[in-house]
């Protein structure tokens, strides 16, 4: 017996405009927003100025031979020496901002898992300041302002010095009394084409000889990339670069790949994954010697109609201090 196909039947191929579309009634935000360092640091004090400045003493190296222990004679005549200058530095506020507007038919309408067009402007553009200013926090370049409102481009905007300038470039910071040698702080470049234990146990005791790491612990922030490669170092047997190392006494028989807390021979050093770190580098510091100085809070402002759209801005005006210069450093080179 022969069975007649059916070619006759509506179906859901017969007209494109023909059936409801199904979405689902929400928005997901899918963007990283880690800022892992930004929640390790504190809040200093706010700024009286669009400048800031703090001091820093240093002692000098630590005796390293006898000539350098001061004995004096019994009935010796006391022969006074000259004190070291305190070194005075200093960090610009800078002005991150953003602005949106929304016409009034784009509020009106229905959308799928908006409510308020121009409150979900808002948010996006606050969320995208966060991580701006998070990204220059690490890798921005101290600027001077050098022209008035709608002036000029982005080279003429007062801006704030990030870690990594710091570290690099730490006398354009400096405004009075040049930082001593072992007052500075360490930016290390990898030693060879390939990364090595050696080249973060150096950097580490580097920044240690001179008083970098007060607590016995520091903290190191590094991109993905970069921090798979120094968990790769660690791995049980040469050459490895799948399997790095493995924990037992686990029913899951997991594998672990990450390396989180590296102990040395001058302190530990707590591993972190951010983003705003470049590629290559790794970024060790002291918490309590990091600090965010906030002259104007995140601002959102509804500006004035000028038209049949809704306008807003949203800004933060703020710098950052490095408190003890010695207890910042960098790795750079790693690959």
């Amino acid at each position: 017996m022969a069975l007649i196909g059916d070619t006759t039947a509506r179906n859901t191929a017969s007209q494109s405009e023909d059936t409801k579309p199904d979405v689902l009634d929400a928005l997901f935000n899918t963007a990283l927003m880690d800022v892992p360092a930004y929640d390790m640091i504190g809040r200093g004090r706010a700024p009286g100025n669009t400048k800031i400045e703090w001091l820093t003493d240093y002692l000098g190296a630590y005796p390293s031979t006898s000539t350098g222990i001061r004995f004096v004679g019994e009935g010796n005549d006391a022969v006074p020496v000259a004190s070291t200058d305190i070194s005075r530095l200093f960090n610009r506020c800078g002005i991150l901002g953003a602005a949106w507007s929304v016409t009034h038919t784009q509020q009106a309408i229905q959308l799928y898992g908006i409510t308020d067009a121009y409150e979900r402007e808002e948010a996006r553009r606050v969320q995208q300041l966060l991580r701006e200013l998070y990204w220059h926090m690490h890798n921005g370049a101290l600027d001077a302002q050098s022209g008035g409102p709608n002036s000029g481009s982005l080279v003429n905007f007062r801006k704030f010095g990030g870690f990594s300038d710091f570290c690099t470039n730490y006398a354009n910071y400096v405004t009075e009394t040049s930082l001593a040698v072992g007052n500075r702080p360490t930016a290390t470049t990898q030693a060879a084409t390939a990364f090595a234990a050696s080249d973060l146990t150096g950097h580490l005791e580097t920044m240690w000889a001179v008083g970098g790491i007060p607590n016995g612990v520091i903290q190191g922030c590094a991109n993905a990339a970069t921090k798979r490669i120094i968990s790769s170092v660690y791995a049980p047997a040469t050459g490895s670069t799948s399997v790095y190392r493995r924990e037992f006494g686990n029913d899951d028989r997991l594998v672990t790949l990450p390396v989180d807390i590296i102990q040395t021979e001058v302190c530990d050093i707590h591993l972190h994954l951010d983003a705003g770190v470049r590629v290559g580098s790794l970024h060790t510091f002291t918490p309590e010697f990091w600090e965010t100085n906030v002259l104007r809070e995140f601002e959102v402002i509804k500006l004035a109609k000028t038209g049949h759209t809704e306008k807003g801005s949203a800004e933060i005006e703020m710098t950052q201090s490095f408190l003890a210069p010695n207890t910042f450093g960098k790795l750079t080179s790693i690959a």
